[in-house]
């Protein structure tokens, strides 16, 4: 078989809402509550930066080590405060917590194939600063649309120039590159 191409999943229009440009004073962690998603690394980032995050997603109950990571690790973390878990949400929450958030803390710890949640974040103009693994070069172009870091640290200080980064800029990428449109040309 010769190789053509990759075909990423596409976004549909409906996903590309009008994006807040002044966005809240706060970041976003958004997925499944499992150590390999970063959780623990996001608070970390946030303690060092000193500001505030948003904790949404499940914890699976039914997944032991999902229930365990999140009794045990990120839940005496939580302050309510700086540091606020707000359980799951529905679609139009998930995209009215991208619009209003300064960016996606994306500290992945395994090889993901791709990750949605970078690019519906993107589509609400909401930019991802996301560890170096898996298939983030391939979504985010560092200082374009995110941040690709090795580390805690370097999350930290990417985190400080998010405002550099223009949020029309990341919305039109997303949707020039990830869109349904985009996909089947």
């Amino acid at each position: 078989l010769d190789f053509i191409g990759v075909v990423h999943h596409g976004l549909p229009k409906e996903c590309f809402i009008d994006h807040v440009l002044q966005p809240q004073d706060h970041f976003l962690w958004l997925g499944r509550m499992i150590s390999i998603k970063g959780v623990h690394l996001a608070i970390e980032a946030a303690k060092k930066a000193g500001v505030n995050l948003i904790l949404a997603g499940i914890v699976d109950q039914s997944l032991e080590t999902s229930y365990e990571y999140f009794r045990n690790v990120v839940e005496p973390l939580l302050d309510g405060k700086q540091i606020k878990f707000i359980g799951p949400v529905n679609a139009t929450q998930k995209f009215e917590l991208y619009s209003k958030a300064k960016a996606l803390l994306n500290p992945i710890l395994w090889e993901e194939p791709f990750g949605m949640v970078m690019i519906e974040a993107m589509a609400a103009g909401c930019p991802s600063i996301s560890f170096n693994r898996g298939s983030v070069p391939e979504i985010v172009k560092h200082q374009v649309n995110g941040f690709v870091v090795s580390d805690v640290d370097e999350m930290v200080e990417c985190m400080k120039k998010i405002d550099s980064l223009d949020r029309s800029a990341v919305r039109n990428f997303a949707k020039d590159h990830f869109s349904v449109e985009a996909q089947v040309d």
